[in-house]
C-alpha cells in the first residue's frame, strides 16, 4: 500500500526538479 504522503512527496519532488531545470535554462541564456 502506498501512503498518500508518499505520492505527495513524489509530486513535490517532481515540481522541484522542474523548477531547477527551468532555472538552469535561464542561467544558460
Amino acid at each position: 500500500i502506498i501512503p498518500f504522503d508518499f505520492h505527495l512527496f513524489r509530486s513535490m519532488q517532481h515540481s522541484l526538479s522542474s523548477t531547477r531545470f527551468v532555472n538552469a535554462e535561464k542561467v544558460r541564456k
